[in-house]
């Protein structure tokens, strides 16, 4: 590259990443200069050849003379531009020195923020935290930090708040810090039951839908403002899960590959659950209309009251069985339905698959 060229480049940098207009005007003065330099330049090799041979070194002379002339005066210009240039660059050098400062800072602060308990102080410290969501060096350690902050907050609205912003930057690689929350919010809800559940006479499901019916001799207490807040996580978690594994704008990814102890509640249409761990998961009241269950194997304890399982789109064969056998629905029509399901999918080559749903 030659001088011409270097200037050239450096101007171009100049005109597309400056936003002063003073500066973006000196860079188009400076490619023009280089343009017309180019020409001039070329013009005087033509009369250099040509007067070679007759060695006219005084005529060269004053052509050089005439090309020089008028450049003088951009001489300065481009000094300045360049050296604009440079102190642009170290001004953003120092800028991102700066910025990365203030941000350690920020998180140093912040961590001091972090914790647990009580559930009014988690939530404070997944507010500061969430701030780092957006940031490339923190992303991964606030994400995870949340996760443990999470579970312990108590207040609807600001669960809400963090974990869908939570959501909107998860993907098929960071989901299980969704799963995470998920689990322990669901394993807090049922210490909340077993207390309230003394008697042993109700089921969980009925206290995650509502709660206060096993506080109606303790409306104020404390456990009962716990279980309300945990049942409108547990929905919460479930819309979220929903959108980011069901096809459609939304949809990120399938779901983990362990789903263990958590709960899903709402529409998990066409989604594929293939080979996932299910042990002790808890379908309440779910759509899994064309969803992809084949090749599971561990659901031991899972739970499917209320959930269309025979729409499925496949299923291994061990869990259609177990299925048919605990989860069979009461309306003839669909236990029919049901207990064909399950033949088809332990028939044939292929035990998981069958024809989609319509």
């Amino acid at each position: 590259m030659d001088d011409l060229d270097s200037i050239e480049q450096k101007a171009l940098e100049l005109a597309s990443h400056s936003n002063d207009p003073d500066s973006m005007l000196k860079a188009v003065q400076i490619l023009n200069i280089v343009a017309d330099q180019r020409q001039k330049t070329a013009d005087f090799e033509q009369a250099s050849l040509e007067h070679k041979k007759a060695g006219r070194a005084l005529e060269i002379t004053q052509i050089w003379a005439k090309i020089l002339t008028p450049v003088l005066p951009f001489i300065a210009i481009i000094v300045t531009v360049v050296t604009l240039g440079v102190q642009m660059r170290q001004a953003s050098t120092a800028s991102e020195a700066q910025r990365k400062a203030s941000e350690d800072t920020q998180w140093h602060e912040t961590m001091k923020s972090v914790t647990l308990q009580p559930p009014s102080a988690a939530l404070v410290g997944a507010f500061n935290m969430e701030s780092f969501l957006d940031t490339a060096r923190y992303r991964d350690q606030a994400r995870s930090i949340l996760s443990a902050l999470l579970p312990q907050v108590e207040d609807s609205s600001g669960f809400d708040v963090v974990f869908f912003n939570l959501h909107r930057s998860t993907d098929g690689d960071n989901q299980i810090q969704l799963i995470s929350i998920a689990r322990v919010v669901a394993v807090k809800d049922l210490d909340n039951f077993k207390i309230a559940n003394r008697r042993g006479k109700k089921n969980f499901r009925d206290f995650v839908g509502d709660p206060t019916t096993f506080f109606e001799d303790e409306p104020d207490s404390p456990n009962l403002s716990s279980a309300l807040a945990r049942s409108w996580e547990i929905d919460s978690i479930s819309h979220g899960l929903s959108g980011l594994w069901r096809p459609g704008s939304g949809h990120v990814s399938a779901p983990a590959s362990d789903l263990s102890g958590i709960i899903l509640e709402t529409e998990f249409e066409q989604v594929d659950f293939s080979s996932t761990n299910l042990s002790s998961t808890s379908f309440w009241g779910a759509d899994v209309k064309n969803a992809n269950f084949s090749a599971v194997t561990k659901f031991d304890k899972s739970q499917w009251q209320d959930t269309n399982w025979w729409k499925a789109s496949s299923m291994s064969c061990d869990l259609a069985r177990y299925l048919r056998d605990r989860y069979l629905p009461t309306a003839n029509e669909d236990a029919t339905l049901a207990k064909k399901f399950a033949e088809t999918s332990c028939s044939g080559a292929d035990a998981s698959t069958r024809t989609t749903v319509k």
